[in-house]
């Protein structure tokens, strides 16, 4: 290898990155000890003294600790661009402040997709190089992740294109579906909104506990211009020359990604899709309209469940509401807004899914192979249908436990599919 520093007798390469370069460290006689970075043939690309490699990032960051002790991340070209305050211990599946057990929200540090993009090879450190895989979560709101309004679906699943319409965390009665004008409770009820995000992470994580992904929400945008879109000299000519307001998109760091959506499909029956480029979204007002169904009782009044062939009648949960509520109204909206937030993660752990390309996805559908195993299906992943309403013989498209429970099954065949797919690259 070419020289890289003064008196150098020793490197050690640490980090490999994606285009197959490295980053790690040059000895020197003299003491000292520099980050480099160099290709496979031993040419030195950079390097910056007094720092130790730790980590390539997804964004193409390299972070490294100074011998003070400070982290800083440093671009593909060494130059150092952000000073980190506080740099977290980072497991399998979260990531920490030093000698605390409480997972820390920010900064969500998501490693580069690499077979040695963590110092010591994995999380654990033991010389073992591994792909740490991810998933992110992007909740589609200004407040949120971010604003989606500006990307559009293509789906045969759905009426194509279709504009992605953002989050308004609001509520109607079912009945009043599919012509429904929503309410916005976030304001008077942030606890509800609140309750809806936990339980939908909480979903997705028990959804992978005890594989080697991280689930995170997701982080990275790209601002582009109108014109590259146009046909032609416009595409050509660009913003600089015929200008444009600029658009700024979701463009997430993780490897898979889930979209959380306002949209209303109305006729998906997992209340999901996923598109042929890998992106998958989730159907806010689906959830909302099969969560009063979920949270719903068997009755006597027939009049309650008109629009379901079902051998018993079942009444849906859907109180009104009104800036005044009783008691008892909070309880039951309670009980709504945490099935909606445990079905949009469940629905979003099916997607992924997809995305996994697992093989027995929508498994009891009459298009798919039937789910393994007997009993009901509506505890497992694969399970095709999210209605809200409890399966039965009569109603074998049931779903209900798809919001009652956090911590559904994958099949035998599709956990070992996972499982390959999170360890083999």
């Amino acid at each position: 290898m070419n020289q890289a520093v003064a008196g150098q007798f020793a490197v050690l390469p640490v980090l490999q990155l994606q285009d197959g370069s490295y980053v790690g460290q040059a000895f020197s006689f003299f003491g000292t000890e520099s980050m480099v970075a160099f290709d496979a043939s031993g040419n030195v690309n950079w390097t910056v003294p007094g720092y130790t490699v730790n980590m390539a990032t997804a964004d193409g960051s390299i972070v490294a600790q100074s011998t003070s002790g400070q982290f800083v991340s440093f671009d593909q070209n060494g130059t150092a661009t952000d000073q980190i305050a506080s740099f977290p211990i980072v497991s399998w599946k979260r990531a920490y402040d030093s000698g605390s057990r409480d997972a820390v929200v920010s900064p969500v540090i998501t490693p580069m997709v690499s077979s040695a993009a963590v110092s010591g090879g994995n999380f654990t450190g033991n010389g073992t190089s591994l792909v740490h895989h991810s998933i992110g979560v992007w909740w589609c709101s200004p407040t949120l992740s971010g604003s989606c309004a500006a990307t559009t679906i293509f789906s045969p699943l759905l009426a194509n294109p279709t504009p992605v319409q953002d989050l308004a965390f609001g509520y109607a009665p079912t009945a009043t579906f599919p012509n429904q004008s929503l309410v916005d409770f976030s304001g008077a009820h942030p606890d509800w909104q609140q309750l809806i995000i936990n339980n939908a992470r909480t979903a997705i994580e028990a959804a992978f506990d005890g594989l080697p992904v991280m689930v995170q929400p997701a982080t990275g945008t790209h601002t582009y211009c109108p014109n590259e879109l146009q046909p032609g000299i416009i595409a050509w000519i660009g913003c600089n020359v015929w200008p444009k307001p600029r658009v700024t998109i979701p463009d997430p760091l993780q490897e898979h990604v889930v979209y959380m959506i306002g949209n209303y499909s109305g006729a998906l029956r997992d209340a999901g899709v996923t598109t042929g480029d890998g992106r998958s979204y989730v159907f806010y007002q689906d959830h909302l309209q099969q969560a009063q169904w979920a949270t719903g009782v068997s009755s006597t009044q027939t009049a309650c469940a008109t629009d379901y062939d079902i051998s018993t009648s079942w009444c849906a949960l859907s109180p009104t509401y009104s800036t005044s509520l009783s008691n008892q109204q909070v309880s039951q909206f309670f009980a709504i807004m945490g099935a909606i937030g445990t079905g949009l993660g469940n629905t979003a752990a099916h997607e992924l899914g997809h995305q996994y390309k697992l093989p027995q996805m929508d498994c009891d559908d009459p298009n798919h192979q039937p789910c393994p195993g007997g009993g009901a299906h509506d505890f497992l992943h694969e399970f095709y249908s999210a209605s809200g309403l409890p399966l039965s013989p009569s109603n074998p498209g049931g779903g209900r436990d798809h919001y009652r429970t956090i911590g559904l099954s994958w099949t035998v065949e599709d956990i070992l599919s996972l499982t390959k797919a999170l360890t083999n690259k």
